[in-house]
């Protein structure tokens, strides 16, 4: 069974990136090469954004873990969070977690609580991810009616999921569905709402980072980063759904070609989404490494 399923991830991801290559070989014509430009500044921009967002990343877990009772510091989370992340690119979605969890429990944190984490930032994530994109797409403003009905949906059912009551029948129905424990958050509605501030920043540093890594390549109008926001938080979140492929791979750049294709020619949406995965791959290597540094010289300085 094991072997069918690995069979299967890799023969969808090739099927997706084989029509994605596909379309792009036979449309090569099309990109405007003569607008096509490789603005250094703005790359290094794109990278300071996601040094921006892997800051308020690492705070957002020490603002968790200290509203559960289980304090760490800020170079703890750091450590922690950059050297798990990398879990994300093996196969079953969980094995970042896995990874955090362990790590946790050698620095002698609790395993309730870390489990407990994980469930509230991966709730967290989601949630205002999809408010993030429901605002985005209001804001754009020239999609289909449906989507802006599901957009005000959206930004409704996601500022009602903050609710810890409601938090945790939802994330104890997936729980469920997994054969996990259930979990009950003790957190108030005000600390869930103000622990999920970091989690807009976190878009909003991402988004920022992205707008500036297609301008790079490609200049596109100021206003068209809200149709961008759009696009990534919903290319993200359904690659961050699909168990199948590790990362979303696949997954990711079909959704963001398919949306970036209203603002940029559609090989050029197809280059920039590959562009996108390596962009991303590079600096979450790089924090793996600045994350080891920095849990060895915290592990000298207690003594450990």
């Amino acid at each position: 069974m094991q072997t069918f399923r690995r069979i299967t991830t890799i023969a969808i991801v090739v099927v997706v990136f084989f029509f994605l290559i596909r379309n792009l070989v036979l449309n090569w014509s099309k990109i405007p090469f003569e607008r096509i430009q490789f603005n250094v500044w703005l790359l290094a921009l794109s990278f300071c954004a996601l040094v921006i967002y892997f800051v308020i990343y690492s705070k957002s877990w020490q603002a968790i873990m200290q509203a559960l009772g289980a304090p760490i510091t800020f170079s703890q989370s750091t450590w922690m969070i950059a050297t798990t992340q990398i879990g994300k690119y093996l196969p079953g979605k969980v094995w970042y977690i896995v990874g955090r969890v362990y790590v946790g429990r050698k620095a002698n944190l609790e395993g309730k609580k870390l489990t407990l984490s994980m469930v509230l930032e991966l709730g967290l994530v989601y949630i205002t991810g999809g408010i993030v994109f429901a605002f985005t797409t209001l804001i754009a403003g020239d999609y289909k009616t449906t989507w802006l009905i599901i957009s005000i949906m959206l930004t409704i059912a996601g500022i009602t999921m903050l609710h810890p009551r409601i938090l945790s029948r939802v994330s104890n129905f997936f729980l469920r569905m997994m054969k996990k424990p259930e979990i009950r958050i003790t957190l108030t509605y005000r600390q869930i709402s103000q622990i999920s501030l970091y989690f807009f920043g976190i878009w909003i540093a991402q988004i920022i980072g992205f707008y500036l890594l297609i301008s790079a390549i490609f200049p596109v109008p100021l206003f068209s980063v809200f149709r961008i926001a759009s696009a990534y938080a919903l290319a993200w979140m359904s690659g961050s759904v699909a168990i199948f492929a590790p990362a979303g791979l696949g997954v990711r750049e079909g959704i963001m070609t398919l949306l970036l294709s209203s603002i940029l020619p559609t090989p050029l949406a197809i280059a920039i989404s590959f562009i996108a995965r390596i962009w991303v791959t590079i600096f979450e290597l790089m924090i793996f490494f600045v994350g080891l540094i920095i849990r060895r010289k915290t592990h000298l300085k207690s003594g450990s």
